[in-house]
């Protein structure tokens, strides 16, 4: 799953959303993500919703 050429062309742009996403610690801050790329670069592509869709089941489960 990655982010598009197309909908991202700047490789150093799409590192750092990468970064981004990987080192998101919950839901709302990918949520916010997810509203950033959508206002900058529009509607989320398949594959990037995937991305962040998967991101989202790895993130850490907390008890409580």
């Amino acid at each position: 799953m990655l982010v598009a050429e197309d909908y991202l062309p700047d490789v150093r742009r799409r590192f750092l959303l990468y970064k981004r996403i990987a080192s998101a610690p919950d839901d709302a801050a990918l949520t916010l993500l997810e509203e950033e790329m959508v206002c900058c670069f529009g509607p989320l592509p398949p594959p990037a919703k995937d991305l962040l869709r998967v991101t989202r089941i790895e993130l850490p489960r907390h008890s409580g």
